[in-house]
């Protein structure tokens, strides 16, 4: 079944332009539409290998209601993540200190990681690759696993909550 996988990414700091670009282009030839940002960085690599990728856009902050370039970035990458059943991030940095999976939007400073941790939130399946010396952050509720054993999406690893128990009432 088609899905739309969202692309989200670092700015500056995920050197591995080709791996990206790669990682992008498998999804589209699998059947899946592809959804991304307006922003450089892994963004534009994303739009460059997927040039039918449809992109959210920021919306101009003097248009309307005055807000700061931070919230209007936060919902452009919101409206993105609600576009999607997938989300993937490549990360450069670790997650902040006091990110989680909550049910509002928050990265600490990333953008990133507040997209990844939204789309968790939403209950959508997220894929994320790191950088070198990026760790993964250890929340409660879940685990992070490796995505599959072997081939391009090996260095993935992928959200796994934990099993609810249910009431015995």
């Amino acid at each position: 079944m088609a899905q739309i996988v969202g692309f989200t990414g670092s700015r500056h700091g995920f050197n591995s332009a080709q791996f990206v670009q790669t990682v992008a282009k498998s999804v589209s030839l699998a059947g899946h539409s592809v959804a991304v940002g307006c922003a450089s960085g892994v963004d534009a690599l994303v739009r460059q290998a997927c040039p039918n990728a449809q992109v959210f856009k920021v919306a101009s902050p003097g248009a309307g209601l005055p807000v700061s370039m931070s919230i209007a970035l936060a919902r452009r990458s919101q409206a993105m993540v609600s576009a999607c059943n997938v989300l993937v991030g490549f990360a450069s940095v670790s997650c902040p200190n006091g990110v989680s999976p909550l049910r509002h939007f928050c990265g600490g400073g990333s953008g990133t990681w507040a997209s990844l941790v939204y789309a968790i939130s939403q209950g959508k399946r997220v894929f994320v690759f790191l950088a070198p010396n990026v760790v993964l952050p250890a929340w409660s509720g879940g685990a992070w696993v490796q995505s599959v054993p072997s081939g391009l999406w090996a260095g993935s690893f992928t959200w796994q909550p934990s099993a609810s128990q249910l009431s015995l009432l």
